[in-house]
């Protein structure tokens, strides 16, 4: 990654766009500080995809600096990790409290560690607000990544149950929700830049949420492919096995679908089993389980609960088909990881998920909320060995384009620009 460049203010910009300016000395490796809501050793995509991050980073030398929630206990320092307290309270005089600690823990950070560029690796909660504050306050170019549509984000996640989006295939706006898109609306103000995966993100932040052109980036997730290429080599000499073995792999939430691919599963007249690998709400994982049971399911559907990144490989080498019934899907890390371990995917027709696999190239789209379609397809696709190796060697070559390797040099063109923004709106 090139060293970034000193920035020349410009003489046509009375006032800077933030309250302070930072400045970056010529040459020197950059500090680099990126908030996320989780991190290893927890589970799940933002936790993987910041430590891709910074071990890209480290590897050219820069510095890093992870601020997250710690998992158990409160504030500490951890190597190159702060945590912040990620206790939580229902009563609102207490959340008011914690905000403020909260924000004074980050203004102590920035102090401690005065970093040149800042990234928040997530854009749901109070976490990327308050440090898109600070960081406009102290002056620190920033960026916010933005991995998903904040409204759909919103429907999958504050309070919406699986029934009532099954009942109405539409998720009902809250409350909570409406106050989550006004938080948003100033969170995205807060930050310089913001960072998305796809085309079609870029085009609904600018549609839906009124952020220009100019601040918008696209950026696809990256991924380290070595353990699932050698997945793809075993599964090469691999047929598909009876009964066929679909899987899925995702959080247990309403907005991922899960109850159409159980559906579709009854609907099947293959001879056909489904992992489901993840975990949700209590309530969440209830209802899908009691569903399944309704649909007589229960000896062909296996919950297996959540499982680490290092062993979802193995599970790809099993499956026979990855099915990815979303609602919505801004990106979908799964479908890059499965195309790149070798397995054939089934996916919702939606958000960036065509973007990901070039249209039906690399798997087989079908319409979202429909089960007749989701099951017609996979009895089509296991019928069709010929299109579904083509289909398999389509996405081995696609993933290439979202390799970690091929992201370094997209991400110090970022960090530049976000350094020239300083001083010219």
């Amino acid at each position: 990654m090139a060293r970034i460049r000193q920035n020349v203010a410009c003489s046509a910009c009375p006032l800077p766009p933030y309250f302070g300016i930072a400045t970056v000395k010529e040459g020197r490796p950059l500090k680099i500080m990126i908030a996320t809501g989780i991190f290893w050793p927890s589970v799940g995509g933002p936790a993987q995809q910041t430590e891709l991050y910074r071990r890209a980073f480290e590897r050219e030398g820069h510095v890093v600096r992870i601020v997250t929630y710690a998992i158990a206990g409160s504030d500490r320092e951890d190597g190159s990790v702060s945590y912040l307290d990620g206790s939580r309270s229902t009563n609102p005089l207490s959340k008011l409290v914690r905000q403020f600690a909260l924000l004074w823990r980050l203004w102590q950070i920035f102090s401690r560690f005065r970093p040149d560029v800042i990234h928040s690796q997530t854009a749901s909660g109070p976490l990327p607000f308050l440090v898109g504050l600070v960081a406009r306050i102290r002056g620190v170019p920033s960026w916010v990544k933005i991995a998903n549509d904040p409204e759909f984000d919103h429907s999958g996640r504050a309070g919406l149950s699986s029934n009532d989006i099954v009942a109405t295939r539409r998720p009902r706006r809250t409350a909570a929700q409406i106050a989550n898109a006004a938080l948003t609306r100033t969170m995205l103000k807060l930050y310089r830049f913001v960072w998305v995966t796809t085309p079609t993100l870029a085009d609904r932040m600018n549609e839906r949420w009124n952020v220009s052109r100019s601040r918008i980036h696209v950026e696809s997730n990256r991924f380290d492919f070595h353990k699932l290429s050698d997945v793809a080599e075993a599964r090469k000499l691999r047929c598909v096995a009876r009964p066929a073995s679909l899987l899925i792999v995702s959080r247990l939430e309403p907005i991922k679908g899960i109850d159409i691919a159980l559906e579709a599963i009854a609907l099947v007249e293959e001879s056909v089993t489904l992992r489901v690998l993840g975990d949700g709400s209590p309530e969440n994982r209830a209802f899908l389980e009691d569903f399944s049971r309704e649909l007589g399911l229960e000896n062909r559907v296996h919950w297996l609960g959540a499982v680490e990144p290092d062993y979802v490989a193995d599970h790809f080498r099993d499956a026979d088909i990855l099915i990815v019934p979303s609602r919505f899907e801004a990106f979908g890390n799964v479908i890059v990881e499965a195309m790149a371990a070798g397995t054939p995917v089934i996916a919702s027709d939606v958000g960036g998920i065509p973007f990901v696999t070039q249209g039906d190239t690399c798997a087989t789209l079908v319409p979202p909320d429909n089960p007749a379609k989701l099951a017609d397809a996979i009895e089509w696709l296991l019928r069709h060995d010929e299109i579904r190796q083509q289909r398999i060697e389509a996405g081995r070559r696609r993933v290439r384009d979202f390799s970690i390797e091929a992201g370094v040099d997209r991400w110090a063109d970022l960090f530049e620009a976000n350094l020239k923004a300083r001083t010219c709106p």
